[in-house]
Parts: structure tokens; sequence; C-alpha cells
């Protein structure tokens, strides 16, 4: 652990990715630096979990958060680097108000394909989807249409999408020794059709 991090407190806080997505995640306390105020945190868009802030996923692989530096004179510390909101020109402007240089943009979610998968996108139970790679093999119209993957994903969909987030799972669902996703409002379909529920979803809260 760096000394100047070593026995901080570490808090929860979430900064946008886009239009419909906050990134949660727990770090030290920022506010804690020497030279780092409160009025810092909020300049770079870090914001406390609270009710009505929306959609919150924590440390997904995809999207990912803006970064920011700052030098500071006093301390341990020469410069603090931190998550930001970095979606909109106004919010990269109002950080380097504050002193903040943007050091790495938002990285979005890009839907991906291999030579042997396709990334899919498939809906939870709150309003989050995630974006899930199969086998190509398996990526049909008709698996799509019976586990509820979403055929034609918009720009919409893809600001609510999130890959591989912390501690959140997907239903899977086996059949034939294939295990692919499934959407928790397929699952009827699902087993109709003969698939068996291998896992259940899981790591998600309710919208408030």
């Amino acid at each position: 652990m760096p000394i100047a991090t070593r026995g901080r407190k570490r808090v929860i806080r979430a900064v946008r990715v886009n239009q419909n997505l906050h990134y949660g995640f727990k770090g030290a306390d920022i506010t804690a630096i020497p030279g780092i105020s409160q009025g810092d945190a909020t300049a770079i868009g870090q914001k406390e979990i609270t009710q009505g802030l929306g959609l919150v996923v924590f440390s997904p692989d995809a999207p990912r958060p803006a970064q920011f530096t700052k030098k500071i004179s006093s301390g341990l510390q020469r410069s603090v680097t931190a998550y930001g909101d970095g979606f909109t020109r106004q919010a990269i402007a109002r950080a380097i108000g504050a002193g903040w240089k943007l050091k790495r943009p938002v990285f979005p979610l890009v839907l991906g394909m291999t030579k042997k998968s396709k990334e899919i996108v498939v809906s939870t139970t709150n309003n989050l989807y995630f974006a899930y790679y199969v086998p190509l093999i398996d990526a049909t119209p008709e698996n799509g249409a019976t586990l509820g993957w979403i055929a034609n994903v918009g720009p919409v969909t893809l600001s609510k999408t999130a890959r591989a987030p912390k501690g959140v799972k997907v239903p899977l669902v086996t059949k034939d020794s294939r295990t692919l996703p499934c959407s928790p409002a397929k699952l009827g379909n699902a087993l109709a059709d003969g698939w068996k529920i291998t896992r259940a979803e899981r790591g998600l809260a309710s919208l408030t």
C-alpha cells in the first residue's frame, strides 16, 4: 500500500460514465489528502450513492470512468489521480476550472466479436443490461428469442449495458451441454424449451 493512502478512510462513490450509467467504486477518500478539499471531489463529479442516482454499476470491465490528476504542494504527495465525470465537455471544463487535468477519457463499452464468440446483450431485473460473450455457433436468432437477448442494441440500451460488473451475475441455463445467459423475464420460456437453470441472477439491488 502506498504511504500516501496508508490508513486513509475508504469511501464508496460513483461517477457518471454516460447519460444513463454511473460507475461505482470503493477507494481512498481524496478529501483526506492535504491540499484536496470536498470542493475538488465535487468539481470532478464524485458523488455519494443515494436514492435517485439511477443505475450504478460497481467496477465493470466496461464502461470505465475518466481519470483526472491535480498537482498539490502540501503533504507527502505532489499530485493526486482520481476517477471523475468525463462524460461531457461541461463536466471536464468544471474539473479543469478547479485545477484538475484530464488524464484518461471515459472508456466506453463497444460490443465485441472474436473468431469463436460474439458479445450479446441480455436484460436483468432492474433496467440494467449485461454484455456477455457466447460461442458463435450458439449466437442464433432462435436462442436469442428464447433466452431474451436483445436483437437490436440501440444507443439507449447500450448506455445501460455493462460488461462483467464486480459481484453481479446474470442467470445461466444449460441444454445439451451448452450453457448460455438468459434474461430473468425469459426463464419460463427457457424451461419450457428444455433448458435447465444452472445459476440464478445475483448481485443486483432494486432501484429506488
